[in-house]
């Protein structure tokens, strides 16, 4: 009976976990320029690429800074550069990074080299999902230059040179979930299926436990 009970509970974790969203984590330092620009972008990315598929994949976005205070909100230009591509920041606040930040993350693109060593003190068991945020691209591993303390112009080129990398990552990132998690073979029941699977499964053991 308890056998059966756990290979039902492991049937509907795997159907749940199967709607768990893609976690990506933004890291720069004082989370209050590149990162929080990338991760706005990239939201604003997501949502327009789905007004035009049909496919609803769920990617969630973080971010952090390796010596980031709690609760500062962004500077005003990287704001207003972040705004020239459609994102709205301003009601951003920082965070620090944390290990239980890095190990909700699937995928951890750092702004440079420093930051990504930084990730790697805290949780060296993430070597493999974390890269440098040009690396994950070209294996280019400059990264991107602060802006902080630099002219509006210099905003806009971080914001310029974030909204083309971001734009190959999506689509870096989709393809991979789709080869992954959403081959018809592996996958057949999406959507408002899997919802309904879940739900039907946990009804199921719901009765198991009162009639047995």
């Amino acid at each position: 009976m308890k056998k059966s009970r756990a290979k039902i509970k492991k049937i509907i974790g795997q159907k749940i976990n199967n709607d768990k969203p893609f976690t990506i984590l933004f890291v720069c330092s004082g989370n209050s320029c590149r990162s929080p620009m990338a991760k706005g972008i990239m939201d604003k990315i997501i949502q327009n690429y789905l007004k035009e598929s049909q496919q609803r994949v769920k990617i969630m976005t973080l971010s952090a800074g390796t010596v980031a205070p709690n609760g500062q909100l962004p500077t005003a230009n990287a704001q207003k550069a972040a705004l020239e591509y459609g994102a709205d920041i301003h009601h951003h606040l920082s965070a620090p990074l944390t290990m239980e930040r890095i190990k909700m993350a699937d995928l951890i693109l750092a702004m440079q080299e420093k930051h990504k060593i930084a990730i790697l003190e805290l949780v060296p068991e993430v070597k493999n999902k974390t890269f440098i945020i040009t690396e994950y691209i070209n294996q280019n591993k400059l990264g991107i230059d602060d802006p902080l303390s630099h002219s509006f112009e210099k905003y806009q080129e971080t914001a310029k040179e974030l909204y083309e990398l971001l734009l190959k990552i999506y689509k870096k990132i989709i393809k991979k979930i789709n080869q992954k998690n959403f081959s018809p073979q592996r996958h057949r029941a999406t959507g408002d299926s899997q919802r309904f699977i879940s739900f039907f499964l946990c009804v199921f053991v719901s009765l198991w436990y009162i009639l047995y």
